[in-house]
């Protein structure tokens, strides 16, 4: 059963720090999913990227990254899938949600790995003015981002092919004045778009389930 605008709402995060102005110098992608998601075919898709957008950085972010075992583990496994390592930044958990959410505002641009995207972490990175490059595929779960994605007009940046995703991620990176309308105007989007139209969402879950009795 498919809901009329998609599977899911957002409230936003009313008390969540001011969107950062956009920082000079290289591009910053950046990954806030669980560990588990980074599989061996999205890290080397990822090197793909680092090594098309000379001198970008990449940002990986996750609170297991806290334990040292599991940040030297993870080095090695992306060293193996092609990443330099010299540009690969990563970031642990934080004290509190504000300062999490501040880590996100570094990013200029979010990377969904593959075939499991990021669902609460897309959304809040996007409430941080951080836009998101998806690859979909053919399952529900493969499909998340772009459900997302959709709901604020960033259709051009859900991707069906690796080759697309590396020509949008590379292209938003080429960009430098959309990454800053991006950035000032995200969250304006996202409070006028029917992802976060949670009432209307509301009415349509009761119609469905109406529909079903």
């Amino acid at each position: 059963h498919r809901m009329p605008t998609g599977y899911s709402c957002f409230a936003g995060i009313e008390d969540a720090p001011p969107v950062a102005p956009r920082q000079d110098g290289p591009v910053v992608f950046g990954s806030f999913n669980n560990l588990t998601k980074l599989t061996d075919p999205t890290l080397r898709l990822w090197a793909r990227l680092l090594e098309r957008v000379q001198d970008s950085r990449l940002l990986v972010k996750a609170m297991a990254l806290s334990r040292p075992g599991i940040r030297r583990a993870y080095e090695r496994r992306m060293a193996a899938c092609g990443l330099p390592m010299d540009r690969v930044d990563f970031a642990g958990a934080e004290a509190d949600r504000s300062a999490h959410l501040r880590q996100m505002g570094r990013a200029d641009i979010a990377l969904d790995p593959i075939p499991f995207p990021g669902g609460g972490s897309s959304r809040e990175v996007l409430w941080m003015g951080v836009p998101v490059v998806t690859l979909t595929g053919a399952t529900w779960m493969s499909r998340v981002g772009a459900s997302i994605l959709g709901r604020v007009g960033l259709d051009d940046l859900v991707t069906g092919t690796e080759a697309a995703y590396l020509d949008a991620a590379a292209g938003l990176a080429a960009d430098p004045d959309r990454l800053t309308d991006l950035r000032q105007g995200l969250r304006g989007r996202m409070r006028a778009g029917p992802l976060m139209d949670c009432e209307g969402y509301t009415r349509d879950l009761e119609r469905l389930l109406i529909g079903l009795s």
